[in-house]
């Protein structure tokens, strides 16, 4: 075995770099966050390369005295850690005093600064291996720090850098965080001479996210705001149909520190569920501001990690303040037909142009009276007055109600007009009024005169044997029956006279593939989805009058009525505004 020695300074230092600086962007986040910790307000930004031929960041801030810029380039060198206690009680961007002491150990940099008090500047360059260079130079309070060609003396770590445009993504995102956390400072960045971003300073968060996302967006930003005594939580929730395919449009900050953090993202994920489709993600702005000394920034170099004294009541309050934003609002997805319009707006479209070209062509009366026709919703169905349902499907108008194909529901509202799936809506409105049923206590079960006897894999009887306690609250009793089968005794009284058998058999598989990690509130969250999908009326079923006028207002009061339990939405609305730039009135 080879015996141990100590690593020359050169070589530690130059590893100790690797965990702080991974790639440009890491550059540049340590200088931009200096600079916010010197009070700046507009902050300069200027790359070659990706960054990996130049990052150059200017500001207005405090500046240093020449005392401070000799010893900023030292290891361990900060003027914001005194003490060991201190590092539980961080209230800055920075506070390790090892980045810039890296960062010269693995590139080329030069730093001119002045602080307001002083009459002239200061200059420092240094490249490894050589000592610093300190001099007078004339220039305007602030800091300008460079950092030329990354890696120059560690190939190899060089050849792991990406593309030069994969690069100036990874800064362009990074600075987008920094300007949606600090809203009233300026930023921009210069990619080889071109502005390819810019952010001014701007009087508020909505306005921020104006500046990246669209005015529509900003616009339809619903506010969360809540906590209690040493954590209080403050959001920007964009509506679900804004959602995303990844996680990129989720801005997390701690005490204004942009975080990755999985417990926070799990809260949101928790928060959206049930209102957001399945692998789509909201865009969401979530400040948390709890007391430094209730989480450590301190546990990775990059400062992108944290970790919470009491992780579950953060968890939990984030959760809290997000649903009750969610579930109260009244989220209103907009059709427009220019390009890039969403399918499914495009969809309603063509459904609208058909029962327009239906009505004119076949000269159908609206008005005629209809009833719900059942499940099967195909070729051949009747209505009461036993008119087939393919025909009368097309147009039903209910009052200030029309119902359209058969799935389409259209009213007029102050907006526009509104155009609701009328499953989807209805899905809403019975698991809305299964988890209010389940959060005080259990549904009342219905006995059932003769039991449901369904056959079980080995696999699905373990799980209804798990999951008894759970089938109780929903109203359902079940006990095996001989080896290969359980007798189901009774049923939810809440779903009235449906297809009991499928939906057990539907209930039964979802609790074999759930697998047996999930926690009581998530296997009845997850049954009581299936319970609304399959009570809830389908695309094709006819509904009457009062059909129509009930389940509108049943919806009133029925919360996160904007989407199904699955995360579709349950209505568009096209606008009054569109309607007129579509004839050409405006």
């Amino acid at each position: 075995m080879p015996r141990i020695e100590i690593l020359p300074s050169e070589v530690a230092e130059k590893i100790a770099a690797g965990e702080v600086i991974e790639r440009p962007v890491s550059l540049v986040k340590e200088f931009v966050e200096n600079s916010i910790d010197a009070g700046a307000r507009s902050i300069t930004i200027d790359v070659e390369k990706g960054g990996k031929g130049l990052v150059r960041v200017a500001d207005d801030g405090a500046g240093m005295s020449r005392e401070d810029i000799e010893l900023a380039f030292s290891r361990h060198a900060t003027s914001k850690i005194r003490v060991i206690d201190d590092l539980f009680n961080v209230r800055t961007m920075g506070f390790r005093g090892e980045a810039l002491a890296s960062i010269a150990a693995v590139a080329r940099v030069t730093a001119g600064t002045r602080s307001a008090q002083d009459q002239s500047g200061w200059e420092v360059s240094i490249e490894p291996p050589a000592a610093a260079e300190i001099r007078p130079v004339g220039r305007a309070p602030g800091t300008t720090i460079e950092a030329r060609d990354l890696f120059f003396n560690i190939p190899a770590r060089k050849k792991f850098l990406k593309r030069d445009q994969t690069e100036l993504g990874h800064i362009t995102r990074y600075l987008q965080a920094a300007a949606l956390g600090f809203p009233g400072m300026s930023l921009s960045l210069s990619s080889n001479g071109r502005k390819v971003f810019s952010a001014p300073a701007v009087e508020s968060l909505r306005r921020r996210a104006a500046t990246f996302y669209g005015e529509d967006i900003a616009e339809d930003l619903v506010e969360a705001q809540g906590g209690r005594e040493g954590l209080k939580v403050h959001a920007l929730i964009a509506p679900p149909f804004y959602s995303r395919v990844n996680r990129y449009s989720q801005y997390i900050y701690v005490n204004n520190r942009y975080v990755r953090d999985r417990l926070l993202q799990a809260a949101v994920s928790q928060a959206f569920r049930g209102l957001i489709e399945p692998n789509r993600f909201p865009i969401i702005f979530l400040y948390v501001n709890i007391s430094p000394a209730e989480v450590d920034v301190n546990v990775h170099p990059t400062k992108m990690e944290i970790r919470f004294r009491n992780a579950n009541s953060v968890r939990g309050t984030v959760i809290s303040v997000l649903s009750e934003a969610l579930l109260s609002a009244d989220f209103k997805s907009r059709i427009t037909f220019e390009e890039g319009s969403t399918p499914r707006a495009q969809n309603i479209r063509r459904s609208i142009e058909d029962f327009y070209e239906r009505r004119v062509a076949g000269g159908v009366e609206i008005g005629t009276p209809a009833t719900h026709a059942g499940r099967s919703g195909g070729s051949g169905s009747l209505t009461r007055d036993g008119t087939d349902t393919e025909a009368a499907a097309a147009h039903v108008q209910t009052g200030p109600l029309m119902q359209v194909r058969g799935t389409y529901i259209v009213k007029e509202s102050d907006d526009g007009i509104e155009i609701i799936d009328q499953h989807a809506l209805h899905e809403r409105v019975i698991y809305a009024e299964v988890r209010r049923r389940l959060e005080e206590g259990s549904l009342q079960g219905q006995r059932l005169l003769v039991p449901e006897v369904i056959e079980v894999t080995p696999a699905e009887r373990t799980a209804l044997e798990k999951a008894r306690d759970a089938f109780g609250r929903l109203g359902i009793e079940a006990e095996a029956f001989g080896q290969d089968a359980f007798a189901f005794h009774s049923f939810p009284a809440v779903l009235g006279d449906m297809d009991r058998r499928s939906l057990l058999q539907a209930l039964i598989s979802d609790l074999s593939a759930g697998g047996h990690g999930r926690s009581m509130e998530e296997a009845l969250d997850s049954l009581a989805e299936l319970l609304a999908c399959h009570a809830a009326v389908r695309a094709g079923d006819i509904l009457g009058t009062e059909e129509l006028q009930s389940l509108m207002e049943k919806a009133r009061s029925a919360q996160g009525r904007f989407a199904c339990p699955h995360g579709r939405p349950t209505k568009l609305v096209l606008t009054f505004d569109e309607l007129e730039r579509r004839f050409r009135r405006k």
